[in-house]
């Protein structure tokens, strides 16, 4: 799902593109002090340029985006707004700061929910219905497709440095220089604070099992992403209802005290629990230009398999990509399900967490799970 758990999208580092979202959490490339951009002479690719035209020729510094490793113009923060019009003209550069590379990703913590085997047959029945739709789903392919066995729900993300990452003093010793850069948290002490909350975790439980009904189903809509040109599809569990309120508390108790502990990577947003069914950010082969190839959510919508597992099959849109979001005056005037950003209900079952786990970005184990370097039982 995402954190923070957006946290979109977990890659293995050698596949991670130009820009990154990781469950949610967009992670970009460092430039180094030869990469920043210099005075521009000839034409510079403005704010507009990824929607299709250039920016005026700039004479100074800053006319247009930084570039990123690969050349392409730094994404900024305007340009990810919902909805963003390809005739709006350009704004003021936004100039980015330049500092220390921003920290990788190594970990996350996770609520794993895939290894039940019914719930591997329920995800890959619904996700096989999507890829054999007729008519096809427009731009949706089986290498964006997340594999059920993967499942599970992010709680945050974090940097940590394993055993053989450790060189010289940390941060706390005598021996640390002052001014000299902290040292990252170590995978240690994340897996020995996670120890430590277990039993808060279970007082919170109160005996009961902590469970993930898979209810909802939407797009994250970051970075411009409508109906019409989606990236990420996610299903989660609904914020209300015994089992629902429960897994928040839980969730957000882990979450905020890993956060306050300084072990998150803190994204500035709040957390949002979900599991991630098709990820753009995985398709093969990658795009030559470096930008996402998008899918139609407004076809998923109207998809038989969808209507498969909805609550009420009978309100859900129709018509496909009629318009830029997929509304229609009826579903408008008559709050039908899946109209504007409002997310469309759904029966994919409610599944029991028996673990909560440390888990390495971007690994596979023996069944194509992550692979979990640290947990405690939740029992």
């Amino acid at each position: 799902m995402e954190t923070t758990a957006s946290i979109v999208e977990i890659v293995e580092a050698e596949e991670i593109p130009v820009v990154e979202e990781v469950e949610g959490v967009t992670v970009e490339p460092s430039l180094g002090e030869g990469e920043r951009g210099g005075r521009g002479r000839g034409r510079g690719r403005g704010r507009g340029w990824r929607r299709g035209y250039r920016g005026r020729r700039g004479r100074g510094r800053g006319r247009g985006a930084a570039p990123t490793e690969d050349g392409h113009a730094e994404a900024e923060e305007g340009e990810q707004a919902a909805g963003a019009s390809e005739s709006r003209a350009p704004r003021a550069p936004h100039h980015r700061r330049w500092g220390p590379p921003r920290p990788r990703p190594t970990h996350f913590i996770s609520l794993p929910i895939g290894h039940h085997a019914e719930l591997q047959k329920t995800v890959s029945s619904f996700t096989d219905a999507l890829l054999t739709s007729d008519p096809a789903i427009e731009g949706l392919d089986q290498s964006i497709v997340v594999p059920a066995r993967r499942l599970h729900i992010t709680l945050g993300v974090m940097d940590l440095a394993t055993d053989t990452d450790q060189s010289g003093p940390t941060a706390a010793s005598d021996e640390a220089e002052e001014g000299a850069p902290e040292q990252k948290p170590t995978l240690a002490s994340a897996i020995a604070h996670l120890e430590s909350l277990k039993p808060e975790i279970l007082n919170l439980l109160a005996g009961h099992k902590l469970c993930v009904e898979l209810s909802t189903i939407d797009i994250m809509r970051s970075g411009g992403a409508s109906r019409k040109r989606a990236n990420v599809v996610w299903v989660g569990p609904p914020h209300d209802g015994e089992l629902g309120e429960r897994l928040k508390t839980v969730a957000e108790f882990i979450n905020e005290s890993f956060k306050s502990a300084g072990f998150l990577l803190d994204d500035h947003r709040p957390l949002t629990l979900h599991c991630t069914l098709l990820n753009t950010i995985y398709r093969k082969p990658r795009p030559k230009n470096g930008w996402r190839t998008h899918f139609s959510f407004n076809s998923i919508l109207a998809s038989d398999a969808l209507r498969a597992i909805a609550l009420e099959p009978d309100t859900l849109l129709t018509g496909g990509d009629g318009s830029e979001e997929g509304d229609t005056a009826e579903s408008k005037g008559k709050g039908r399900a899946g109209a504007k950003n409002e997310p469309v209900h759904v029966d994919l079952g409610a599944w029991d967490v028996d673990e909560v786990q440390i888990c390495e970005m971007g690994s596979h184990g023996p069944e194509g799970e992550y692979v979990c370097v640290g947990k405690i039982a939740l029992a």
